[in-house]
């Protein structure tokens, strides 16, 4: 069977989509995807946990009628919400890009529409050409809106993502140096970042854009925008009032002005706050119901946290880490006032051959803060530790050893890190 729109027509009848068999509910679509493991052998244990239906790429497992044989699970699955969108094409959708920042924004943004809409955002970090299909799979007919991120590591990718989610509106969060092993320069991460802006010139969409930000406002040049921040043509703008212990804004809009408050802490998130902002203003929700909920925002999932572990204040933003957002989160913690200061960092990953030149200027920015220990963890920094007063770990848990037999209390400790070395489990 390989009919698209009959494939969907089942799809979009059952209670969900799933591709762990594991974790597959009653009533769910699962699909086999090859990755790490051929999805296509653990069917059987799809419909042991109540699967209607399992969409796979292999004869070999095809065990009853409700299994839907095609060529190409993957791409069907892509397929598949391509149509969905396209017969929900009345639903706004914003697509939330760029190289950091974005969950928040878009969890943010999620959080303001949802004031006045039934607004469905992307689940966790569901970003990439599985999780984008996924996301879109989850639109209805009584979805008033949608913000779904994309993410991207190679040429191309932001625009494969915008053809599936067939976005209205976009925002682009800034071009960092991220994923440089795919993208191989910061140009080629302005180029991918501006594929997101070609899709919304094309199918004359809005783009959302941060005015003090001279390089995307000159992707953007042409296109029809809104722009916030620091800009004469600014819709929001905004000043710091106040960085310690969380962001705090002086927010000026169009006939209204108000103090900020959040639960976020980082210069960087301002410009996050003030697209949310901009785009609640931009689909009707009152200042009042936007203000709420930027301050009801609670980051969470190991991203701009605040946890404490025995008596002392844990900056904990390590879902991942690209040079930008490290130095970013070096400056707050720099200035951030404390006599007591500690800084556990994990190596950044998909650096390419621009890795040992940028772990090096992390730690140049090191040797320029007053820290009373450096805990770096990770291959990427091995050789390089000479320059600062620091010790070096291979993995979280040799760090966690260590800290264990430490007495440490009262301190304020900056935990950065890239995910795959999960540094969250240092306080588990």
């Amino acid at each position: 069977m390989s009919n698209i729109k009959g494939i969907l027509n089942k799809c979009i009848l059952c209670s969900g989509v799933s591709i762990d068999s594991r974790r597959t509910k009653p009533g769910e679509f699962f699909v086999a995807l090859r990755g790490n493991s051929n999805g296509n052998q653990f069917v059987a244990d799809a419909f042991k946990n109540g699967a209607e239906y399992a969409l796979i790429d292999d004869p070999n497992y095809q065990i009853n009628d409700r299994c839907l044989l095609v060529d190409n699970a993957l791409l069907t699955l892509q397929e598949m919400a391509t149509l969905h969108r396209k017969q929900l094409s009345n639903v706004p959708l914003i697509v939330v890009a760029g190289s950091n920042g974005k969950t928040t924004t878009k969890e943010l943004i999620h959080a303001v529409l949802s004031k006045k809409y039934n607004a469905i955002k992307t689940p966790h970090n569901l970003n990439n050409h599985i999780g984008v299909p996924l996301s879109i799979l989850g639109l209805k007919k009584e979805t008033g809106i949608a913000v779904i991120e994309i993410g991207a590591n190679h040429p191309g990718e932001h625009l494969n993502l915008c053809n599936i989610s067939q976005p209205n509106m976009a925002i682009v969060t800034n071009c960092g140096k991220d994923h440089l092993e795919g993208y191989g320069s910061i140009q080629g991460v302005i180029d991918a970042n501006a594929e997101v802006y070609r899709y919304i010139d094309e199918h004359r969409g809005v783009a959302v854009v941060n005015g003090g930000d001279q390089t995307l406002m000159g992707l953007s040049d042409g296109l029809n925008r809104i722009i916030f921040g620091h800009h004469p043509k600014s819709d929001v703008s905004a000043s710091i009032l106040d960085h310690y212990p969380t962001l705090a804004l002086e927010v000026r809009a169009a006939h209204s002005t108000w103090q900020q408050h959040t639960h976020l802490y980082g210069q960087c998130h301002a410009h996050n706050i003030l697209a949310a902002i901009s785009i609640g203003r931009h689909f009707g929700v009152d200042d009042t119901a936007i203000s709420s909920a930027i301050a009801s925002y609670k980051p969470s999932n190991n991203r701009s946290q605040r946890i404490t572990w025995n008596g002392n204040d844990i900056f904990l933003d390590a879902y991942n880490a690209n040079p930008s957002s490290m130095m970013a989160m070096l400056d707050f913690f720099d200035a951030l006032p404390s006599h007591k200061k500690i800084v556990i960092l994990g190596g950044m990953k998909e650096l390419g051959a621009a890795s040992e030149a940028e772990h090096a200027a992390v730690l140049e920015r090191l040797s320029t803060m007053t820290i009373a220990h450096v805990f770096l963890v990770g291959k990427e920094y091995e050789g390089s530790g000479h320059a600062i007063n620091c010790m070096q770990f291979d993995t979280a848990h040799t760090l966690k050893r260590h800290l264990g037999s430490q007495s440490f209390s009262g301190f304020h400790i900056l935990v950065k890190g890239s995910r795959g070395y999960a540094l969250e489990t240092l306080f588990a």
